[in-house]
């Protein structure tokens, strides 16, 4: 329909001798199948995997909004710590930034597991809102009950409703601090959020990020610019920059363990998508993928004096890029490289249906 000759002068040009042998290794195919006994290998390999890490585990996803995985990391640090591991672990996602109008309540309860919410200051800015407006629903009540029985009866189911609504607001990460600093601002106001401010500190963020004991997490996302990263302006001239979308679909863990399948870091794809993927516990590949993708996306990848992931090297690399690339991004520089920090002004807290 669009190539006139059904690419066949492109077939004919490729050659049984343009690949090269990749050798033998162990491999297992995983599915998500809900239409036939309901499989879920992979997300019980992803489980399996999480639930022994030793160094590192890296997601390279479309989505990163299954708060499960998540919460195990970071069970699995507390339970290290509790029996007197002193090593941390290390949490490196590139993913994209939802960017979208709905459907943000999975990725922010992820990020919300490891301390990362603050990246999503959208999301926020509409629990604080809806934080000031329960609040000063129940004060109201409070300071003006009814004279009559039936309405006063009413008033106090409504405050305690009321109260548990601020309560799950709080579960949220909805603190004072949250109120205070996104509960008065607009939509408009959070798109700011990045920019420089004259006389404000260079290394000023508007984004604290929590620490979780044991357990070292970094969220990336890849940002293309023009002109391409590296490059230098002209006086006068500035950069343009557009988001790269991730579509990969990887998992890999500790140089040992990778799976790549067409499964999304989400509800659907673990439990009623039909998915499939492949699971490889080949050391060779698992480092390989390392390298080479970190290698795109950072610049680097650093090892150990025994040839092992130097997993706070790394860590420490990728937070002073992305601090750089911020810097720059906020300034119209360009970047030194792809990767930028995941930073979602766009998306309002939602429902997510996914």
């Amino acid at each position: 329909k669009w190539f006139n000759d059904g690419l066949r002068e492109q077939r004919q040009a490729i050659k049984p001798d343009h690949f090269k042998p990749a050798g033998a290794t162990v491999a297992q195919v995983c599915r998500t199948q809900p239409q036939e006994g309901a499989e879920t290998s992979i997300l019980e390999l992803y489980h399996n995997a999480l639930g022994n890490v030793r160094n590192y585990a890296y997601f390279e996803n479309q989505y990163f909004r299954y708060p499960a995985f998540a919460k195990q990391l970071r069970e699995l640090a507390a339970a290290y710590i509790a029996k007197g591991r002193d090593k941390d672990l290390y949490l490196v996602v590139v993913t994209n930034q939802p960017n979208d109008k709905s459907f943000s309540s999975t990725t922010y309860a992820t990020l919300q597991e490891l301390g990362q919410e603050p990246l999503m200051p959208q999301a926020q800015r509409t629990l604080a809102e809806d934080m000031l407006r329960k609040r000063s629903q129940l004060a109201y009540l409070e300071a003006n009950p009814s004279p009559h029985p039936d309405v006063q009866r009413a008033q106090l189911r409504r405050g305690e409703m009321l109260q548990r609504e601020i309560a799950e607001l709080e579960n949220k990460g909805v603190t004072p601090e949250v109120e205070q600093r996104l509960g008065g601002l607009k939509r408009e106001d959070i798109l700011e959020l990045a920019k420089p401010k004259d006389g404000e500190d260079e290394d000023k963020k508007p984004y604290t990020l929590k620490d979780i004991p044991g357990l070292k997490v970094v969220i990336g996302t890849l940002t293309a610019c023009t002109p391409e990263p590296g490059s230098t302006l002209a006086e006068g001239e500035k950069a343009y920059f557009r988001d790269i979308y991730v579509h990969s679909k990887l998992l890999v863990v500790d140089d040992v363990f990778s799976l790549l399948s067409s499964a999304n870091i989400n509800t659907r794809s673990m439990h009623t998508d039909s998915e499939l993927g492949l699971a490889a516990p080949d050391a060779k590949l698992a480092k390989k993928w390392r390298g080479e993708l970190w290698g795109l996306n950072v610049g680097g990848s650093f090892n150990d004096d025994v040839g092992r992931c130097n997993g706070l090297k790394n860590f420490n690399e990728w937070n002073r890029v992305m601090d750089e690339n911020w810097e720059r991004k906020g300034r119209s520089k360009p970047l030194t490289c792809h990767l930028t920090r995941f930073w979602d002004v766009e998306t309002p807290y939602a429902k997510a249906i996914d």
